[in-house]
């Protein structure tokens, strides 16, 4: 049976070979476009606060959720491009969970899902910035 690091070199050669460092170079453009509209989405929201009635309360949770999940999948797509370690993919992937994650609960607030959806999110966010500060278990990442 191959190595576990084996396979990750032949997963990385192959995203590698998929998104090479020129289509990265115009994929950058495309994830800038998504991102100002998470940024525009997340403008609304703020508007919406500041003008209460603005907006219907299911658009105002939208509006929560929409920005939440562009960034989370940029952010992760972004990082495919770059070749990532398996450590810095898994980093990527539990970030993104968490955002996708909250978006859920807000989109789903009148569900009992959206409960443990935002449960699955503050514990993904803390296990990311408990290993921000005490650092990763490398050996299994790396």
């Amino acid at each position: 049976m191959p190595k576990l690091s084996s396979r990750w070199e032949n997963l990385r050669a192959a995203v590698g070979a998929f998104f090479p460092v020129v289509q990265y170079k115009k994929a950058r453009k495309v994830f800038v476009v998504f991102g100002l509209v998470a940024l525009a989405a997340a403008g609304a929201l703020l508007l919406g606060d500041a003008f209460p009635g603005l907006f219907p309360v299911r658009v105002h949770d939208f509006l929560g959720a929409f920005p939440l999940a562009i960034i989370a999948l940029v952010y992760l797509i972004s990082h495919l491009y770059k070749s990532p370690t398996r450590g810095e993919l898994i980093k990527a992937v539990l970030l993104a969970l968490a955002f996708l994650f909250w978006a859920a609960s807000l989109v789903l607030s009148n569900s009992p899902l959206a409960t443990l959806f935002g449960d699955l999110a503050i514990g993904l966010f803390v296990l990311d910035i408990f290993f921000v500060i005490f650092g990763w278990p490398t050996k299994l990442l790396e």
